[in-house]
């Protein structure tokens, strides 16, 4: 089977160490992570990457919205870990830190 990507993708990354962790900022004052946030998401639970979601400019929106944010992408975690596969799963492959991280710089947070 022939890979879609380009001959000099492949040679171009075989001599890079893998990604440790990627870190995905996310804007807080959105009322969901974006499309290209989920996008992203799904590329490295693909691809097994460890990443961790970061909430940036948390002083722009008020807290109940960054809350209710935050609960959402950790219910994207809750159900990668636990929720029911097709597939039985014992929530190993589960990529993303459970944890989302809060930023501003104004607050110096």
């Amino acid at each position: 089977a022939a890979s879609s990507e380009p001959a000099y993708c492949n040679s171009m990354y075989d001599s890079l160490p893998p990604l440790r962790r990627l870190y995905l900022l996310i804007d807080s004052r959105l009322t969901e992570p974006s499309l290209l946030d989920v996008a992203v998401m799904g590329w490295c639970d693909q691809y097994e990457i460890p990443y961790t979601l970061v909430l940036t400019k948390v002083d722009g929106t008020n807290r109940a919205s960054c809350v209710r944010l935050t609960n959402l992408l950790c219910m994207r975690y809750h159900s990668l870990k636990y929720g029911v596969a097709e597939e039985e799963d014992d929530g190993e492959s589960v990529f993303m830190d459970p944890i989302v991280h809060w930023t501003s710089s104004k607050k110096g947070l």
